[in-house]
């Protein structure tokens, strides 16, 4: 995988946010679960300002985060990921620096501004996301073609969005051709609405990373695609 060099060149692909995550103190917020389901809600009272244990910001996506692991692993890291022209990219830029990543795969746009994340946590810390994808959704099949894969040992994709998914086949195709270990996880969106187009995918991939509910998500159209079987 590594073509004989003891520090792997790793190009992650997909989203760089900026998450302000909000911690309640559990008197503040009263949590519902429904009698006949799992699923649970935050409530809060409309209307009132609520004194909130901490708010802090942070920089997070996925292809910074599995980026940033790669890089304290020892790998030299390049992030290819669209930004906004703002004060969310500069701090993105900043954490580039101070994590020991490379900003060279980089593209901005003016068209919208750099995504971002509200996340409000109470109880158990399980939180409630507020999401502005915006330049995330951005990235195109040109962009890929335009970077070089040859130079990279491994290429890992992270779940992208909205239009940006139409490059998870792209890059998985670009990063085989160029010879990487092609790492990707399928987003939960994209598996739902591009379920065939996924799994074609997947079958080129050295390595697929999911959680258990993608994993459900994905099993219906991988029993359309293999026939009803046990397994």
């Amino acid at each position: 995988m590594c073509r004989g060099m003891t520090q792997p060149n790793v190009l992650t692909i997909g989203s760089a946010m900026v998450d302000i995550i909000t911690i309640i103190a559990d008197h503040d917020v009263e949590r519902v679960t429904l009698q006949n389901a799992t699923t649970s809600f935050l409530l809060v009272e409309p209307g009132r300002k609520i004194e909130a244990e901490s708010i802090t910001i942070h920089v997070g996506g996925g292809a910074v985060n599995v980026g940033v692991s790669m890089r304290r692993q020892g790998a030299n890291v390049d992030v290819l990921s669209t930004l906004g022209h703002d004060i969310n990219a500069e701090r993105i830029r900043a954490h580039f620096e101070r994590e020991g990543l490379s900003d060279s795969q980089l593209i901005v746009t003016k068209e919208v501004p750099t995504g971002s994340a509200v996340m409000i946590a109470a109880h158990d810390r399980d939180a409630a996301i507020y999401t502005q994808l915006c330049s995330n959704t951005c990235l195109t099949s040109a962009d890929i073609a335009n970077c070089d894969m040859n130079q990279y040992d491994l290429v890992y994709v992270s779940p992208l969005s909205k239009a940006s998914a139409e490059c998870f086949p792209v890059a998985i195709d670009a990063a085989r051709k160029a010879g990487c270990f092609a790492v990707a996880t399928p987003g939960i969106r994209q598996i739902m609405t591009r379920a065939p187009e996924v799994l074609s995918a997947m079958g080129r991939l050295d390595l697929a990373v999911m959680n258990m509910r993608e994993a459900e998500a994905l099993a219906p159209a991988l029993m359309t695609h293999f026939g009803q079987c046990p397994v």
